[in-house]
């Protein structure tokens, strides 16, 4: 992706519906209050329920972050920047990544919404 200005400042509109465009959009925290819930009940559970000490419980979470990681980078380096002559795929790249290329402090972008809780 290549664009002959980055702007500082503002949004990239992707759709012409309202509706869609405030799904594209989520404040930062809406993430950490969704999955820090979910990542405490887990460690709970797993020691309550399935009996795992604290060092199997670190070794399995640091192993998924470093899995997550590793699956993310690759996932933005071949998938977010697939160039193409095709239109409809540089719309969807777009869509999907290159707006945050293109608008780079937009920080209700930083990550995809959970279309639930719009």
């Amino acid at each position: 992706m290549h664009f002959e200005k980055i702007n500082n400042k503002g949004q990239a509109r992707l759709f012409k519906s309202n509706y869609l465009e405030m799904l594209t959009k989520t404040h930062p925290l809406v993430i950490w209050g969704m999955y820090l819930p979910i990542i405490f009940f887990l460690l709970y559970y797993s020691s309550n329920t399935f009996l795992y000490s604290y060092s199997r419980m670190a070794a399995t979470f640091f192993g998924g972050m470093l899995f997550w990681t590793l699956f993310e980078y690759l996932f933005h380096r071949f998938v977010f920047h697939w160039v193409s002559e095709n239109p409809r795929i540089q719309k969807i790249a777009y869509v999907l990544h290159g707006n945050h290329h293109h608008f780079p402090r937009d920080k209700e972008r930083l990550s995809w919404q959970p279309p639930s809780f719009s």
